[in-house]
């Protein structure tokens, strides 16, 4: 929790003074006209929500998490390391559940590394997924086994040892390393014990 108070605190003080910086420069340009040339992939909703964040400092609280989740994809490619910073602390980690912890799992170890700035919230989001996962396996495993082969080999066997640390029953045990079979990383269980 103060972990995420000071990361928040950080991130809208970093706000504040690269939103007066802009300011600065934009009026002493002489030119208030500002030309964006967006990427095809770049899904216009979700960028004026963006650039809301940018003039207002705030997120509308109704944004489904997938939409939170594209957002913060775009301000990671966009380089808004304020905006990546609250987007993960304050919004989706605490939105983290059954339908949305592999995909967030899969976003962070993909992005983690890519930006030094961001890199630690990218390892909170990865970590908080990753232990979600682990302590919700049961269910996941049984709705979710293609979520999980999709998943980088690196990624999904921190996933696994995670997993085992919470598992409840034989059959759990056995989704587990079907998942593992089924990926490849072993032809059969032998190979998974030695």
């Amino acid at each position: 929790s103060k972990v995420f108070m000071e990361l928040i605190k950080s991130a809208e003080e970093e706000f504040k003074y690269n939103r007066n910086q802009q300011y600065y420069n934009m009026n002493n340009n002489g030119n208030n006209i500002i030309e964006v040339l967006l990427p095809e992939n770049f899904d216009f909703k979700i960028f004026n929500e963006i650039i809301k964040w940018i003039y207002c400092g705030k997120i509308n609280e109704n944004l489904s998490i997938e939409t939170l989740r594209i957002m913060l994809i775009m301000s990671e490619k966009l380089k808004i390391v304020s905006l990546v910073k609250i987007l993960i602390v304050k919004y989706i980690i605490p939105q983290i559940n059954k339908e949305n912890a592999i995909s967030l799992c899969i976003d962070a170890y993909q992005r983690g590394s890519s930006n030094h700035e961001t890199s630690s919230c990218w390892d909170l989001l990865l970590n908080y997924s990753l232990n979600y996962i682990g302590k919700n396996s049961i269910s996941l495993i049984k709705t979710n086994p293609e979520k999980l082969l999709i998943m980088d080999t690196g990624l999904l066997i921190k996933c696994v040892k995670i997993c085992m640390e919470n598992i409840v029953d034989l059959e759990q045990l056995s989704n587990l390393l079907q998942i593992l079979i089924q990926k490849g990383i072993a032809n059969n269980i032998f190979e998974l014990l030695y």
